[in-house]
């Protein structure tokens, strides 16, 4: 969003160009927080969160976007390190650097993703080994309890489908004329 847009709130579609609407949040349940995808051009999607975070969405030949299972990995790397932060700033400082590698393998006749690996870096060479082993073991524990993308991958989700009909955009007079 650029620095004098309105921060939309309702999830109507939006003129190229223009700041769309997205979807709010209930303020009581952040789990509840829809996100908004709009479309932008073929095959790239602009993503939008109620508290106003923005994400360019393409596929591969657009070198400023990810791509929707970048995303997913990006989501999974996320969520393994925030769900960890706070114990591993306890025992490493609160300034301590990490980096969460997310790779996957791809079953492409099934188009889907059939494996994710996660490799989390930390400095922890100024641990002895018995320490080290415990803010590993730690971390791991929070991961598996805190981290809501890796559960919903681990144990699988529905998905519903639903799409909603409302007043198509304007054709313009050139795409008419080529459809029909």
């Amino acid at each position: 969003m650029t620095e004098n847009a309105v921060a939309p709130t309702s999830t109507s579609a939006a003129a190229p160009g223009t700041t769309p609407a997205v979807a709010t949040a209930d303020p009581t349940n952040p789990a509840s927080a829809p996100v908004t995808v709009v479309r932008e051009s073929h095959r790239r999607y602009t993503g939008y969160s109620p508290r106003g975070g923005v994400v360019r969405i393409g596929d591969a030949a657009f070198p400023d976007t990810f791509t929707p299972g970048e995303l997913l990995k990006v989501a999974l790397g996320a969520c393994a390190a925030m769900s960890s932060d706070a114990v591993l700033s306890r025992r490493l400082g609160e300034d301590f650097p990490m980096t969460v590698v997310v790779d996957a393998e791809k079953n492409v006749a099934e188009n889907r993703y059939t494996h994710f690996v996660e490799s989390i870096r930390l400095d922890l060479d100024a641990l002895d080994e018995a320490t080290r082993g415990k803010v590993l073991d730690i971390m791991g524990r929070a991961i598996d309890q805190a981290c809501t993308v890796g559960k919903t991958i681990e144990h699988g989700a529905t998905i519903d489908h639903a799409p909603v009909a409302h007043p198509a955009p304007a054709v313009p007079a050139a795409a008419a004329e080529a459809i029909s």
